[in-house]
């Protein structure tokens, strides 16, 4: 479970356009590295401290999206609105699939 968590932290790094952000939140990651999981720093290792500058290249430039995965980019700026506080209630689940039984998502 506490892997999960940290998963979520690393992911968290990205989901910002702002530079200073993201170097904080890398940095958060990188000062609990004693308390990580194995796992944890195997992928800090081996994947993201290597590639941070190449990782982090759409912060300083906004001509480079965030990912190359044009469907991750439309679900990822649109998503967001959509599911927003959407099944605090069972009629907010019911609207939801009421909708999408006549428009499926794209």
């Amino acid at each position: 479970m506490a892997t999960l968590r940290y998963l979520t932290e690393i992911n968290n790094i990205f989901r910002t356009y702002d530079e200073n952000e993201c170097l904080k939140r890398y940095e958060t990651i990188l000062n609990k590295s004693e308390r990580l999981p194995e796992i944890i720093i195997i992928l800090l290792a081996d994947k993201i401290i290597p590639n941070i500058e190449s990782l982090t290249q759409f912060t300083r430039d906004n001509f480079i999206p965030r990912t190359s995965n044009q469907a991750e980019q439309h679900y990822s700026k649109t998503q967001k609105l959509e599911t927003t506080h959407k099944f605090k209630t069972n009629e907010g689940l019911l609207e939801y699939l009421a909708l999408h039984m006549e428009k499926p998502p794209i």
